[in-house]
């Protein structure tokens, strides 16, 4: 015979109904928010160390390794799961902001290779130097022109456009950015004496691991097929609270790492 009172779990726990449960589960769910960015920051941690995305050491070369690997892409998931906009608008605004930036993008590398068509310079900083023209006016000049132009707007799609230059970034980190490190990475495997496959194929590699290009694409898909799915089911409550909180909990301690205030 067992030595163990025979009383049951509930007993030994001091629940007696379902109500006692109901108020486990409710501590407990309040509970999970407050460490879950704990073990977020310990997860990260460990793969930052475990694949040396971060260098080793002290001083600048940390803190930009870890806005650039870490922050940023965080930055972009967190804008994707914590949008409101709907899909049909965005993906509008996006075209726009793509073929404006595009535009621009190709007008300074077609004027770069005309300028230095008979020199020796290097033809990849002209990549670097389009890509930098493209992406420094979206935050400074974009959303206080938009909050201009429709700060009186009783259209509630105008009022939310300056939220949408957040997702500017979507542009540049998934498209421009990775034109951009192909053509350093290029002309560096070039500089190397690699052939030209073997040039190509490492400069493809190089920008398929670079983190804020996998979170601007992972996102974007991510993005579509949740609201595609809600389209189908009539019901976007359900995906919409479940991606915010994601973000809310997951992507935005990483984020306020480097920018206490949303």
């Amino acid at each position: 015979m067992s030595c163990i009172p025979n009383k049951s779990i509930d007993g030994l726990f001091g629940m007696r109904n379902s109500s006692d449960y109901d108020v486990i589960v409710d501590a407990v769910m309040n509970y999970i928010p407050s460490l879950l960015p704990v073990f977020v920051f310990l997860a990260v941690g460990y793969i930052a160390g475990r694949f040396n995305i971060l260098p080793t050491g002290r001083g600048k070369s940390v803190l930009s390794a870890y806005i650039f690997n870490i922050a940023l892409p965080a930055g972009i998931l967190l804008n994707v799961t914590t949008s409101n906009q709907h899909l049909d608008v965005l993906v509008e605004f996006i075209r726009s902001i793509f073929v404006s930036k595009l535009t621009i993008f190709l007008a300074i590398i077609a004027i770069g290779f005309l300028m230095i068509r008979n020199s020796d310079v290097n033809w990849a900083i002209i990549f670097l130097l389009a890509q930098s023209v493209i992406h420094s006016n979206d935050f400074g000049i974009g959303q206080p022109l938009l909050r201009a132009l429709f700060q009186n707007s009783t259209c509630p799609v105008a009022i939310q456009f300056p939220q949408y230059m957040d997702f500017s970034m979507i542009v540049t980190f998934g498209f421009f950015v990775p034109i951009t490190i192909f053509a350093l990475e290029l002309r560096r495997n070039r500089e190397l004496s690699l052939k030209w496959g073997k040039s190509i194929l490492f400069a493809v590699l190089k920008c398929l691991m670079q983190p804020v290009v996998v979170a601007a694409i992972l996102g974007t898909v991510i993005r579509m097929i949740v609201t595609h799915e809600d389209q189908e089911n009539h019901d976007t409550r359900v995906s919409e609270n479940y991606m915010k909180w994601i973000g809310n909990h997951i992507f935005l301690p990483l984020t306020q790492t480097i920018s206490p205030v949303r």
